[in-house]
């Protein structure tokens, strides 16, 4: 009987350790069979996470670059690289701070500066909502108080995020969208991978992501890969479910979650938990036939 999980559960890792995948502890294996919903993240998660800056003026690129130079963040990266390619002259930023969920701020040339999310800019009243392209992922770089001009990116979706989809649907497990990105963006993407429009959860900012995790009525699956995601990564462990973080994210993720995936291979999730599902039912096996074993041996 004191050998029936312990055996299962190393055994189970094992299996997913071949795989590629990292289970950090027994607890989140057998947790991670009882999971029927996983809510994704956008940027990095559903899609590649190497974004490229697809309009943006050089006047607005430049000071950007300035802000952005300090951050770990996919959008921040394709603004630096961007602005190296076109060879800008960059200028120099100064009490640069990084607000998970919003963007950027600091000073340029004595001026408070802000690189932030065209959602956050649209809520506030910055900025219209016409004047940001649809199904188009943006940001808005502010001067002194005033709107200077907006960035557009464009990414790729994961190659294998719609077999993803189908084959969590076939083992009777629902996904979502967790996103700061605008809903119109959020959407479209969903739409092209086969996820429903009413799991899109979109223009959320880290503690939204952490409140749709715990308004959950079952245990869950949050998958992500960025400081952003951290929260909701460590939220789904604590509510009964499972925090699962890409393999090329960042740490503060990465040490969140409960099960670490291959980058290059979003089907791993499903991998996961087809796993979970059949070391629980070894577990439940292994229990029943060491009861009937002490039952007829004992006498």
């Amino acid at each position: 009987l004191g050998l029936a999980t312990p055996t299962a559960v190393m055994a189970g890792s094992g299996a997913a350790s071949r795989r590629g995948i990292l289970v950090r502890s027994a607890e989140g294996m057998e947790r991670a069979a009882l999971i029927r919903s996983v809510y994704l993240d956008k940027t990095g998660t559903l899609t590649i996470g190497r974004p490229r800056v697809e309009s943006g003026e050089d006047a607005v690129l430049a000071p950007a670059a300035a802000l952005a130079a300090g951050s770990a963040h996919p959008l921040s990266e394709a603004v630096v690289e961007t602005a190296r390619e076109r060879g800008l002259d960059v200028p120099r930023a100064e009490a640069v701070v990084e607000a998970p969920g919003r963007g950027v701020r600091g000073t340029i040339d004595g001026r408070p500066a802000e690189l932030l999310s065209a959602t956050i800019a649209i809520s506030e009243g910055l900025l219209d909502s016409a004047q940001v392209p649809e199904g188009r992922t943006c940001s808005v770089l502010m001067i002194g108080g005033a709107v200077v001009g907006a960035i557009t990116f464009a990414d790729q979706v994961r190659p294998d995020a719609r077999e993803m989809i189908t084959t969590l649907s076939s083992i009777d497990v629902t996904t979502g969208v967790l996103t700061g990105d605008r809903r119109s963006v959020a959407e479209e993407l969903a739409a092209s991978i086969g996820i429903a429009p009413g799991m899109v959860h979109a223009e959320l900012n880290p503690e939204d992501k952490v409140a749709v995790i715990a308004r959950s009525d079952a245990p869950v699956a949050m998958v992500g890969d960025g400081i952003n995601d951290a929260g909701a990564l460590a939220e789904a462990g604590a509510r009964g479910g499972v925090g699962i973080a890409i393999g090329a994210g960042t740490n503060i993720a990465i040490e969140s979650a409960d099960i670490v995936i291959p980058a290059d291979r979003l089907v791993s999730i499903v991998d996961a938990l087809r796993i979970a599902r059949a070391t629980r039912r070894t577990i439940r096996q292994n229990l029943g036939l060491s009861f009937f074993y002490n039952t007829c041996a004992i006498p």
